[in-house]
């Protein structure tokens, strides 16, 4: 996900960047809550698309990473996402 954080509540590390639990609000319109580490979402986490797509799950290095799920209207899928699987 690569859209400018526009507001972030939570946890911040010596040098003001997100760590730890936070919700944040994107530009896109992108709602991304969960785990943050040294300014990046890292470990477990929800985002939530502005066309209602959600997933829950895994992140690393602010990619949806490993495994999740992932709801599209009426539909939930199981899914696992790599970064770099070759």
């Amino acid at each position: 996900m690569q859209a400018t954080l526009t507001e972030y509540e939570g946890g911040r590390d010596s040098a003001g960047l997100c760590h730890g639990q936070g919700r944040a609000v994107f530009t896109s319109g992108q709602v991304y809550e969960g785990q943050w580490q040294n300014g990046h979402m890292q470990g477990d986490g929800s985002v939530q698309f502005p066309d209602g797509i959600s997933y829950t799950g895994s992140f690393q290095a602010d990619a949806i990473s490993g495994s999740g799920v992932s709801t599209l209207q009426l539909c939930r899928f199981y899914t696992y996402w790599c970064q770099g699987c070759q």
